[in-house]
């Protein structure tokens, strides 16, 4: 985990230069100050944007995928900050997931939470086709989640 002073932490050495940037754009552009990333192997490519799961919808939302930049370039950093206050998780295009939180807690559920909905929306099209929750109870899902993020700010 790098803090926003530039440190892992644990390590008395500093944190990987290549990585910085990009959680330096998300420590000075989000309220939420703590942040987890991982390569992924569920979550490849494809954004998560289907509404499969009730707990997913409120507590994570759609996860939508940023156009590939090289891992630790500026141009990765500059490509997350536009969906820093509506997401809580995005993935980097074929390099893995960054997900935020209030505490790192809450971005270890986020990651952990991304993974599963990455998986069931695999099996679910292997299967013959994901099918999304019906509209109605979805749109109130959606606004559960809404009203949880405007209270957060």
């Amino acid at each position: 985990m790098i803090t926003a002073e530039s440190s892992a932490l644990g390590r008395s050495d500093p944190a990987p230069a290549h990585a910085f940037d990009l959680y330096r754009a998300l420590f000075t552009q989000s309220p939420q100050p703590f942040a987890l990333h991982t390569v992924t192997v569920n979550a490849a490519g494809k954004p998560l944007d289907l509404h499969l799961i009730p707990e997913a919808v409120v507590f994570l939302g759609e996860v939508p995928l940023v156009p590939f930049h090289p891992p630790g370039s500026p141009e990765l950093a500059e490509a997350i900050v536009p969906y820093l206050d509506d997401y809580d998780a995005v993935l980097l295009e074929n390099h893995g997931v960054l997900c935020w939180g209030s505490d790192v807690e809450q971005a270890y559920h986020r990651l952990e939470t991304v993974e599963f909905c990455a998986q069931v929306t695999f099996t679910a099209q292997q299967l013959g086709g994901a099918r999304e929750l019906p509209a109605e109870p979805l749109e109130n899902l959606l606004n559960v989640r809404r009203a949880m993020k405007q209270h957060r700010r």
